[in-house]
């Protein structure tokens, strides 16, 4: 069984640069809340993470959980961080 993600359009090409509205075009996504289901290839990959602001990984198929985590962790609202003798809360 071929790997495969589902990928899942975000957010909208409008006033984006060009050449993030062809990534987009190129995974076959062209309007908000379409989902493709694509082979998981390097190619693939690599044109998700240069648009991850518009496009979300909500799925893969033939990957045991262990291997795969589907979301980025987020930075939470109320974390504490500490940098260097600058102290703030988000």
């Amino acid at each position: 069984m071929a790997k495969t993600i589902v990928v899942k359009q975000i957010g909208s090409p409008i006033r984006r640069p060009e050449k993030q509205r062809q990534t987009l075009i190129g995974l076959g996504l062209n309007k908000m809340h379409k989902t493709r289901e694509l082979e998981d290839t390097p190619s693939v990959r690599g044109m998700v993470n240069k648009i991850p602001h518009l496009v979300k990984i909500i799925e893969a198929r033939g990957y045991t959980p262990s291997h795969y985590v589907s979301e980025r962790p987020a930075i939470q609202r109320g974390v504490f961080l500490r940098v260097e003798g600058f102290d703030a809360t988000l």
